[in-house]
Formats: C-alpha cells, sequence, structure tokens
C-alpha cells in the first residue's frame, strides 16, 4: 500500500520507540548521513549480510504495527521525526559529527 505523504508523516509521527540500543542509534545515524547498507558494514567491520539483517530488525521494531512498510528507506524519515525524543542517541552521536545543528530546522534544537 502507497501512503500519501501526509499520511506517512502522521503514522511515522505517532510511532514512538524509546529505549533504542547503541547499535540501532548507530545504524540510525548512518543511515541519516546516506550511508547504504554496504558502507555501513565496512563502517562496523561486519559483513553486508549482518547489517541488512540488523536494518531489517531495526525497521520490524520501528515500524511494526504500523501501515508504513518495514523497509529501512523509511527509517531516516522516522529518525528526523524523532531527533528530541525516540532518536536523542543518534541526534547526539551526529553532534558530535558536527552535522545534526545544520539539519535541524531553525528553531528546532537537538538535544
Amino acid at each position: 500500500m502507497v501512503l500519501s505523504p501526509e499520511r506517512l508523516v502522521r503514522v511515522l509521527d505517532a510511532r514512538h520507540v524509546y529505549e533504542l540500543g547503541q547499535r540501532e542509534q548507530l545504524l540510525l545515524a548512518l543511515l541519516w548521513l546516506g550511508y547504504g547498507a554496504a558502507e555501513i558494514a565496512i563502517i562496523v567491520d561486519r559483513s553486508p549480510a549482518t547489517i541488512r539483517r540488523w536494518l531489517a530488525a531495526l525497521s520490524e521494531r520501528l515500524l511494526a504495527g504500523t501501515d508504513v512498510d518495514p523497509v529501512p528507506r523509511y527509517l531516516r524519515a522516522w529518525t528526523w521525526r524523532h531527533l528530541e525524543c525516540c532518536a536523542r542517541g543518534t541526534a547526539r552521536r551526529l553532534e558530535a559529527l558536527g552535522t545534526a545543528s545544520s539539519l535541524a530546522s531553525p528553531g528546532r534544537r537537538v538535544r
């Protein structure tokens, strides 16, 4: 099912998942920066198959029970919508790299 952009944003906004692990936060940060599974595998020194499995599990965890297909391409959008709540660890990782402050919208502080 293809969701309208408006519906996708509403669904993503409503899907809060707290207590993400360090690995999950790292994956979200690397996806946010635009890395694909093969590149993430090199960065974290794991096989591409392992990264694909981790991304599939993370997609399922974050998007289960919604109308959004649990596929990794929606993780970046979910991360953006939750930088100030569920993905604070991801925001801190991005801040440390000097990227989050330039990506946040005006008036939006990443804590």
